[in-house]
This record gives C-alpha cells, structure tokens and sequence, in this order.
C-alpha cells in the first residue's frame, strides 16, 4: 500500500510519500475454485449437462495480487523541474524493463515543453499531464492490452500554472 499526501497552500504545493515497494505475484487461492468441483473434487456439471468450469478465462478472474517482498528505496517521487510541478507514482514499478521513473526521465527529455526551459510560458498541469500519460500509457497499453491482465498504475500530477 502507497501513501501519496498533497498539501496545497496559496503560495506552494508539498508533496510526499512513502519509500516503501511491495512486490506481487498473480495467484489463485484453491477455494476460490471449489464451486466448480463437487465433494470429490471432479468438475460439477451444470443443469445443461456442460462443466461449470469452460476455460482459462474463469480462473484467471480469480486471480489475486498477493505481496511476497518488500523494497524500503522506492522512489515514488519525481520533480518535473523547470515547471513547478512533481509527480507521485503507485501502482507497477516498471513496464518490460523500464521503471516508471526513468518513463517519467525520458518524457522530460523528448516533450517539447521541458526542451526549451526559457520558451516555458503559458503552460498548464493538465496539459503537461495529459502529455505525460499519452506518452506512458501508450507503452502501458502496448505491454498490456484491454484484454489481458492490466495492473494498476496511477500518477498523480500537481503544481502551478503558468
């Protein structure tokens, strides 16, 4: 569990988290199962004369994160400098084999708004944002399509206009 805290005054924004990572695995609990198998443990058979259990699919939506490590240096905390904005991370640590933090890295260094830090006028967070999460998700979505299993990762983005 992440602990991500904003405070927001009129002249600044705090922002802070925890360092604490826990590592999952997907598993299935064998009771989650058991309306499928009767009390000698074969396939019940539904009132069509079909198995109640058809396909993969029943036992992948069983499924469960559970923790089986934890790492105390995670950092869930990135600075979005020269704009006065950061960025807080839960969820997924990486996507493949980039961290969501060196994700974050390579979007300052490619966005046409952090290129050219004295042409920084007239931006908004939302806008930074929705750049931000075009640039991520359209790597999260190619490692995760709509159909399969899509772990949770979830940004949030403060600071100031300017």
């Amino acid at each position: 569990m992440t602990t991500l805290v904003a405070l927001s005054t009129k002249d600044s924004l705090v922002m802070g988290c925890d360092s604490l990572g826990t590592v999952t695995n997907p598993s299935v609990n064998p009771w989650a199962l058991r309306h499928f198998f009767d009390d000698q443990f074969n396939l019940r058979i539904g009132s069509d004369g079909n198995p109640l259990l058809t396909n993969f699919k029943q036992i992948y939506d069983k499924m469960e994160e559970i923790p089986y490590d934890q790492m105390t240096h995670v950092n869930k905390l990135c600075s979005l400098q020269p704009l006065p904005m950061g960025v807080m991370e839960t969820g997924i640590t990486s996507i493949v084999d980039r961290t969501i933090r060196s994700l974050i890295s390579e979007f300052k260094r490619n966005d046409e708004g952090f290129r050219v830090p004295n042409k920084l006028k007239n931006f908004t967070v939302k806008r930074v944002a929705q750049r931000m999460l075009d640039s991520i998700y359209s790597l999260y979505n190619k490692e995760y399509p709509e159909d399969g299993f899509r772990p949770h990762l979830e940004l949030i983005i403060g600071g100031y206009d300017k």
